[in-house]
C-alpha cells in the first residue's frame, strides 16, 4: 500500500482515531429536533464504510433509507455500519437525548486534490 498512496499511510500512522476510520464526529440530537435531512455524505470515501455508535436516553431515531425501504432501529449501545458516501440516509426524529460517535473515511485523505503550482 505504501507504494501507491504513501500519503494517506504516513497520514493514519501519525493520525489515526480507531483503526480504518481516520475521521470522527460526535453529535447530539434532541427530542425537539425533528428529522434530519435525507443526504449522502458526498465526501466521504465511496469506497468506505462509516460506522455510528449510539449512546444514550431516547426512544426512536432510526437510521432510515428510503431507496431501500430499510429503517434500523438505533438503541442506546447499538453500532450501524454502512456506506454513507453512496447511500442516501436519513436520521429520524427520536425522543430523548441521543448521542452517536461517527467514525468515517474522508475522501481527502486517500485523493487529496492536486497541487497549486507556485509561481
Amino acid at each position: 500500500m505504501r507504494q501507491w498512496v504513501p500519503h494517506m499511510v504516513k497520514f493514519l500512522e501519525q493520525h489515526s482515531f480507531c483503526g480504518i476510520f481516520p475521521s470522527f464526529t460526535i453529535s447530539t440530537k434532541e427530542t425537539e429536533d425533528g428529522d434530519g435531512d435525507l443526504h449522502k455524505d458526498e465526501k466521504d470515501a465511496k469506497w468506505g464504510l462509516c460506522a455510528v455508535v449510539y449512546w444514550g436516553k431516547f426512544e426512536d431515531g432510526e437510521l432510515d433509507f428510503p431507496v431501500f425501504k430499510v429503517k434500523i432501529n438505533t438503541q442506546h449501545g447499538g453500532l450501524a455500519l454502512f456506506n454513507s458516501g453512496q447511500l442516501r440516509h436519513q436520521v429520524r426524529a427520536c425522543k430523548g437525548t441521543r448521542n452517536c460517535l461517527v467514525l468515517f473515511s474522508h475522501g481527502s485523505l486517500y485523493f487529496p486534490p492536486p497541487a497549486k503550482k507556485q509561481a
